[in-house]
Parts: structure tokens; C-alpha cells; sequence
């Protein structure tokens, strides 16, 4: 499946259905609970990264964290919980990536 999944995300771009603005798609989504809400995030991080997250390596899945981390999702309850579930990780492991994240940002301020 999870092969099947990043051939469709591969093609994805030949497709004229998704509408672009400066090279980005537009996606609108209106969820009607935060788990929706985070799991939207999580779909369009792994957009972004362009594998589905069974077959990332672990510097594309320390990506994806940090995409998440960026978008705000880990200021919502739960959200640490839910992402590991949705990657397929440990929740100890999505701690540990944002432990990195973190410091690098620590280390590296704008």
C-alpha cells in the first residue's frame, strides 16, 4: 500500500485537477474535530516530503516533525500521540525528534 500511495503522490503532479499558487498546492480543508484538524496537518507534511511515511528515512521523518513542529501542531493535546500512531512510531521517538528539532533551533536562531 504504501508503495502504491507514493506512485499516486509521483504522478500527483501531471495531474490538473490540483489547483497552484507560486508552485504550492491550495488545500482547504474544514475539519470538525483536532484530530481531523492534526491529521490534515500530518497529509500535508507528507505531501511536502513526497513519501508516505512507512518509507521515509529517518532524516525525511525528522523533516516531517519538523514541518509539524513549524505548522504548530504539537501545541495541541495529544498531538505528540496521534502523530506517532499516524507515522507509525513510538511516541518516545516523536519526542526524541522534537528533542532535536528543538536544539537546532536553540543553536541556530533567526
Amino acid at each position: 500500500m504504501t508503495d502504491y500511495l507514493n506512485a499516486v503522490h509521483a504522478l500527483e503532479i501531471f495531474s490538473s485537477t490540483a489547483s497552484s499558487f507560486n508552485g504550492q498546492e491550495k488545500v482547504e480543508t474544514f475539519a470538525v474535530s483536532i484530530t481531523e484538524t492534526i491529521e490534515s496537518l500530518f497529509n500535508q507534511a507528507v505531501v511536502k516530503i513526497g513519501k508516505q511515511s512507512a518509507s521515509m528515512s529517518t532524516e525525511e521523518k525528522l523533516a516531517l516533525v519538523k514541518e509539524l513542529e513549524t505548522s504548530g501542531v504539537f501545541q495541541i493535546k495529544g498531538a505528540v500521540d496521534q502523530t506517532a500512531w499516524l507515522m507509525g512510531v513510538s511516541k518516545y521517538t516523536v519526542y526524541n525528534y522534537l528533542k532535536k528539532i528543538r536544539a537546532e533551533a536553540d543553536l541556530n536562531p533567526l
